[in-house]
C-alpha cells in the first residue's frame, strides 16, 4: 500500500532534479530512458496476479527513473501539497487511466502533472525476478 504522506520536495529540488535528469537521458526528445530487461520465462502468471490485485506484496516498490515536472505559474505567497497516485506497470510506465491528481487548486496544474506524468518513467516493482505491476504516489509540495 502506498504511503499516504509520500516524502515531499521543494519545487527548487525538484527543478534541479529534472535538469539534471534531463542532462542524464542523452536522448533528443528529452525523454528519460533506461534499460530494462525483460520479466524472465515464467513471470506472466505473477504479472496477470499483480495485475488484478495491485494492493498485492511486493519485493521492491517502483522507483522514479525520470521525472520530468511541467512548468508551474507562480502561486504568489500560497503553497500547496499534491499527491499525484498512478499505478506503474511491469514495463516501468505510469497507466493512464489511473492517474489521481489530488490537492491542486487549479485544474491547468491538474491537467499538467497528469500529462506531465505520462512521459515518467519508473525501474517497476518486483516479486521475486519478476517485474510486476504497483501502485506509485508522489507529493509535490508547490511554492
Amino acid at each position: 500500500m502506498p504511503d499516504p504522506n509520500p516524502p515531499a520536495l521543494p519545487l527548487a529540488a525538484l527543478a534541479v532534479v529534472a535538469l539534471a535528469l534531463v542532462a542524464l537521458a542523452g536522448c533528443a526528445t528529452g525523454r528519460p530512458t533506461f534499460e530494462l530487461a525483460p520479466n524472465p520465462p515464467g513471470c506472466a502468471s505473477v504479472v496477470q496476479l499483480h495485475s488484478q490485485d495491485p494492493g498485492l506484496p511486493v519485493d521492491s516498490m517502483p522507483s522514479p527513473r525520470g521525472l520530468l515536472f511541467p512548468p508551474v505559474a507562480d502561486r504568489g505567497a500560497e503553497s500547496e501539497r499534491i499527491i499525484i497516485t498512478f499505478l506503474v506497470d511491469e514495463t516501468g510506465v505510469p497507466v493512464p487511466e489511473t492517474v489521481v491528481v489530488s490537492g491542486a487548486r487549479l485544474p491547468a496544474t491538474k491537467r499538467d502533472l497528469t500529462e506531465a506524468s505520462q512521459e515518467w518513467r519508473f525501474k517497476p516493482a518486483r516479486v521475486g525476478e519478476c517485474w510486476v505491476p504497483a501502485p506509485f504516489s508522489y507529493q509535490v509540495i508547490m511554492r
